[in-house]
Formats: structure tokens, sequence, C-alpha cells
């Protein structure tokens, strides 16, 4: 807005860079501009603002269709002013003592557009049944109000240029609107519940390939475990093969060695044999003993009785009156001879 600076004769005003300050004297503007600063003397002096930024008014409009159905438009007009001294000369721009509009300029330029914009709506809408315009309805609807507005010699005399009509929704009666969903809603269901079976078909189609491969996975386990099993008895078998091969050499071994043992304990006592059989009785004996005597068990303590002694005692007596019977007998043999 403009600011102005009052003295006690002379006020000075400053404008905006986005606003056009026109000043008026009598029925002769005398000084006008953009951003415009200048002194002037408050008797006598009009001050009107024009706004030269891009404005903007909301559209809301109710229509009817071919087929006699409510529907709601809303969207937006763009607009600015390209001639400030035309719009200042048509609508009440003024400026108070404040610096502020004394009218409300924009709000009447707004109802302008928005009634235009509403008589091209309704009849575009008229044109053209519900579904037709569902489908191509904006388009259609933006066109003929940005053509309308442009064509209309009212608008174009407020020194102002249409910048572009927006149509963002067209929307019917809420209980039709959720008839017409009615239809997508149920198609996006039954496209949500066949993507869901087809999931679930691929999720069990997984499973039962997870399923097989571990069915192979426990099959090609329980071979390998049948093979090692029976490499394991193949191996044990071969170890016992060996084992009994290698206890048969063995015994095979001690036989031959117990077979030469006992062939060379025979030839000693045929050896033995043949020594004493030429040796008188008690040279036998003293050969012979200390084999019997190292074959003996071991005696700890030996008890002799009286009576084993009278009978050890009497035998040797006997045996030496044999000696000596078989000695003499011997010796007269040999005298005889």
């Amino acid at each position: 807005m403009t600011t102005l600076t009052r003295f006690p004769l002379l006020t000075h005003a400053t404008a905006a860079p986005t606003s056009f300050l026109i000043r008026t004297s009598g029925s002769k503007s005398r000084s006008a501009g953009a951003g415009a600063s200048f002194w002037f003397r408050s008797l006598g002096t009009v001050l009107s603002e024009v706004p030269l930024q891009d404005l903007e008014v909301p559209l809301l409009v109710r229509a009817r269709t071919a087929d006699v159905q409510d529907v709601t438009v809303s969207g937006a007009i763009g607009y600015r002013f390209t001639d400030p001294v035309v719009a200042a000369s048509r609508i009440d721009f003024r400026l108070d003592a404040k610096g502020r509009w004394s009218a409300e300029p924009l709000r009447i330029v707004s109802d302008r557009l928005a009634s235009s914009a509403q008589q091209y709506a309704v009849d575009a809408a008229a044109q053209v049944d519900l579904a037709t315009l569902m489908r191509t309805g904006i388009t259609t609807m933006r066109a003929a109000i940005s053509e309308g507005l442009s064509a209309e010699r009212s608008l174009s005399g407020l020194g102002l240029e249409l910048i572009g009509v927006r149509v963002v929704a067209i929307r019917p009666d809420e209980d039709l609107e959720r008839d017409l969903q009615a239809p997508v809603r149920e198609q996006v269901q039954a496209e949500a519940a066949r993507a869901g079976y087809e999931r679930r078909a691929q999720a069990v189609e997984q499973e039962r390939a997870i399923e097989e491969n571990e069915l192979h996975n426990k099959i090609e386990l329980s071979r390998r475990r049948q093979e090692l099993i029976e490499q394991d008895g193949a191996n044990s078998l071969r170890t016992a093969e060996l084992g009994q091969q290698t206890d048969a050499l063995e015994v095979e071994k001690e036989v031959n060695r117990a077979r030469q043992t006992g062939d060379a304990e025979a030839a000693r006592m045929a050896a033995l044999a043949a020594v004493l059989s030429g040796q008188d009785t008690a040279v036998a004996l003293a050969l012979t003993a200390p084999r019997v005597l190292a074959n003996l068990p071991r005696i700890d303590s030996l008890t002799v009785t009286p009576d084993q002694v009278t009978q050890l005692l009497g035998r040797l007596v006997a045996g030496q009156q044999g000696t000596a019977g078989a000695a003499g007998a011997a010796r007269t043999a040999e005298a005889r001879s």
C-alpha cells in the first residue's frame, strides 16, 4: 500500500513497486507511475492506487448437466491490470487519509469475473450429460470459461487482462458421486482380490517348490547316507577280512614256531635218550634231575614225619644192597668170561 507522510502544509506519498499511484487534481491526472513518490497538497487532491501484481479470484459454480444432474465446478481465475489509468477511471481505487482504499475495488472486480465465469460454466455444463462431463468436463469447462471471459467486452473495458483459468474439480452430488464411484470401487476391489489371489497362488507355488526342493534334498541325503553306510560296511568287512587273514598268519606262525620248537625239543630229547641209553641209572638220574627239578613247582615248606624218614632209610638201604648185589654179579660175570 501507499505510505503517506503528513507535514503542516504538504504530504508526501510513496507507493510500492507493485502499485500504480495516480494523483488527480480536479479532472486531470498530475502524477502517475509504478512506485511513484511525490509531494502534494491534501486539499483538492485525490490519490488512487491500482495493484500491478497478478491477482486470482476463487471460482465455485453450481451447474446442471443435460441429463438434469447437479454438479459443482471449482477452480480459480487469474488476472492483472494492464491499464491502471483506465481501471482507476472505471473502478473506485481512491485512498483515504490513512493510505487505504476507501472502497473495495478488488471485491467488485472479483464479483464481476465470478459472475461472468459462472454463466459460461452453466452454459457449458448444460450441453453435455453427466457421464461426458465427468470424463472430459475439466478441459471443456476451462476452455468455455476462458473463451467467454476473453471475448467479454465489459471486462476488457476495465483495463485488465485475463491470465488464465484453472478448473480443478467437477463433482456431482454426494449420493450420486458415491453411486458413480461404486463400479470403479468394485472393479478396484476385484482387481485387488485378483491380485491377492495371484499373490496367494504364487506363495503356494513357491511353498510347493520349496517343499519339493526340501524333499529332493532329503532323498539325496538319504541316498548319500545309504551309500556311506554301505561303504562303512564294506570297509568294516574288508577290515575284518584283513584281520582274519592277519590272525590266520599269526596262528600259522605260532603253529610253525610251536612245531619247530616241538621238533627241536623232540630232537633234543631223542639225543638225550640216545645218550642216556648207554649210561648207568645213577648217571641218568643225575643228568635228568636238574631238568626235573626245574619243572617241579616251588616248595615253600616241607614237613617230614618219622614214619617217612624210616621208609626213606629203608629204601636207601635196600637200594644200596641191590646195587652191591648187581655190582657183584657183574664182577662175577666178568671173571667167568
